[in-house]
């Protein structure tokens, strides 16, 4: 990936490519980019966990919020997740769904959006009991994979993303001297390194959001402008004809975004569990990750038709759905191999205060029959009114 990003540097006008261009092909070069290689990226083995790593009863609360949505519509039950990783998560929904709700198995259909070929075969391996439920697509303008056929006009059901839109590639712009400047990436032949390199702020889309945004940066501060997010948003709202559209990942607001804390910006790479902010550092082999913008991203769905339901903290999110209907009475044992005690204990760590769900947030967004629907799950929660009890 060093030699390919130095070789397209040296020959382009500039000689530079904005930070765009770079974190694209770092994530998403066909044979070289982190998502697209052949290396475990996910889990133990990887570099970074997602919450279906603490436990299934994550992906067990979300089949009975899907089951609750499809219970009100008299639509085929159809859950969309794009972005899958290895496909754990889609199969301890199935599982789960199978499990306790068979009649509604028999009649459903889980499209899994992917498009990474490594990540697919994983999910193939992986879902091999659920084949005949599972359909592949490998974007929004494919109609099916693998012999299937998807043949749905326009999507109507759930759709679900967690911790996707957080790899998507940004600009990066820094105002400096009162100016504006656009970060792009240049060659150090000297140090044989990457280097970073400031130019004039000109791209008129990333002025443009800028100002819709009305983000004003103060002197020195550095902001990631995610117009792939925006382009996200578009394509996911004009594909489903309506629907719930549920959205996991770690973001801010753009109040947040201007606070002095984030006066670097919020980019950091991944490797071996651990983070950094070297984002020049090992191309092509860390994950690089931002926190969305989830004012823009609303905005963005509703100028489309879809209205914003509940932005809410992961949290405050599964206990609204339930998650403590699954805690069970055990009577001792192993606490690190007794089932019902370690999923007792990944409960708590996903609704703790300082637990893993407090760096994520759940939007969840609506249009059609779907929105004139009631779900406990979008009901206001206290969680200091919840912990008070919990303490007593």
């Amino acid at each position: 990936m060093l030699e390919y990003l130095r070789e397209k540097i040296t020959h382009s006008p500039t000689q530079s490519i904005s930070f765009y261009e770079y974190m694209t092909d770092c994530l998403y070069h066909p044979q070289l980019g982190y998502y697209m290689n052949e290396r475990e990226k996910i889990g133990k083995q990887g570099d970074f966990y997602t919450t279906s790593y603490i436990h299934s009863v994550f992906a067990e609360v979300f089949v009975d919020v899907a089951v609750t949505i499809f219970k009100q519509i008299n639509e085929p039950f159809t859950f969309c997740e794009m972005g899958a990783g290895t496909g754990l998560f889609s199969k301890q929904f199935l599982d789960a769904l199978q499990r306790k709700y068979p009649e509604i198995y028999q009649g459903s259909t889980y499209l899994i959006i992917e498009k990474s070929l490594y990540h697919r075969q994983k999910q193939l391996d992986l879902l091999s009991a659920h084949r005949d439920k599972v359909i592949w697509l490998e974007d929004l303008e494919h109609t099916g994979e693998l012999g299937q056929e998807f043949t749905y006009p326009k999507y109507k059901g759930i759709f679900f993303s967690n911790e996707l839109v957080d790899a998507f590639p940004v600009h990066l712009i820094e105002k400096k001297n009162g100016l504006l400047f656009e970060v792009g990436v240049a060659w150090n032949e000297k140090e044989y390194k990457l280097s970073e390199i400031l130019h004039p702020l000109t791209n008129p889309e990333v002025q443009a959001y800028v100002e819709k945004e009305q983000l004003v940066l103060s002197d020195g501060q550095r902001l990631e402008v995610p117009l792939a997010a925006q382009e996200w948003v578009s394509e996911v709202a004009n594909w489903m004809e309506e629907g719930i559209w549920l959205t996991i990942d770690y973001g801010y607001s753009h109040q947040e975004l201007m606070s002095p804390l984030h006066r670097k910006g919020s980019l950091r790479c991944y490797r071996d569990h651990k983070w950094d902010e070297n984002l020049l550092d090992q191309p092509g082999e860390k994950d690089i990750t931002y926190h969305i913008h989830f004012d823009a991203l609303c905005s963005k769905a509703e100028q489309l038709g879809w209205t914003k339901l509940g932005l809410a903290r992961q949290d405050e999110f599964l206990l609204n759905a339930g998650i403590l209907q699954f805690i069970e009475e055990h009577s001792g044992g192993d606490p690190f191999h007794h089932p019902v005690i370690k999923k007792n204990r990944a409960i708590h760590s996903l609704i703790a205060p300082d637990g893993i769900s407090r760096a994520f947030q759940v939007l969840t967004l609506g249009k059609g029959r779907f929105l004139k629907q009631s779900y406990p799950f979008l009901q206001s929660f206290n969680m200091n009114n919840y912990l008070a009890k919990k303490s007593r």
